[in-house]
């Protein structure tokens, strides 16, 4: 179950920062 928990952080970061970068753009 931790590990579930730690890659959904992960998985959850990884969205984060992808979306702020596509919403900052180039």
């Amino acid at each position: 179950v931790y590990l579930c928990q730690k890659m959904s952080l992960i998985n959850e970061m990884y969205f984060a920062i992808t979306l702020d970068r596509t919403t900052a753009g180039p």
